[in-house]
């Protein structure tokens, strides 16, 4: 006996010539707002962005430093969806919104910002010079 053989018109998931049926479909979690346990939801997303800004800004030399650059990012990204979704979710209310907000400046303010002095600047040009020669 010979095996069967299978054609290939019948492995398609879809008719010929008509598009696959999920595709250009979304998936049901996109657009919304998530945890922090996701690193590809929208609440993460939006804390890792204000976490590079504020680095920007604030020194990061110590582990103690970079961990409160990183909660001030979280609350501001909470604070954030607070805002966002107030009136849709019952329990987002601008006073919640306004006490994150308030811790999150309370972390930057225990965070030296970063110095940037023209003195300072001129030495480490001719340092950098000094070591490319």
């Amino acid at each position: 006996m010979r095996p069967s053989v299978v054609s290939l018109a019948n492995l398609r998931p879809h008719p010929k010539g008509q598009p696959a049926p999920n595709r250009g479909s979304r998936a049901s979690w996109v657009g919304t707002w998530g945890d922090f346990t996701d690193a590809r939801s929208r609440l993460s997303r939006r804390a890792r962005i204000i976490e590079r800004e504020l680095r920007r800004e604030h020194r990061t030399n110590t582990a103690l430093w970079r961990r409160r650059l990183q909660q001030a990012a979280r609350f501001a990204a909470l604070a954030e969806k607070i805002l966002e979704t107030f009136g849709q979710d019952p329990v987002a209310t601008p006073q919640r919104a306004a006490k994150l907000q308030g811790s999150s400046e309370r972390l930057l303010r225990q965070v030296p910002l970063r110095t940037r002095e023209p003195r300072d600047l001129a030495q480490q040009i001719q340092a950098a010079q000094r070591r490319h020669s």
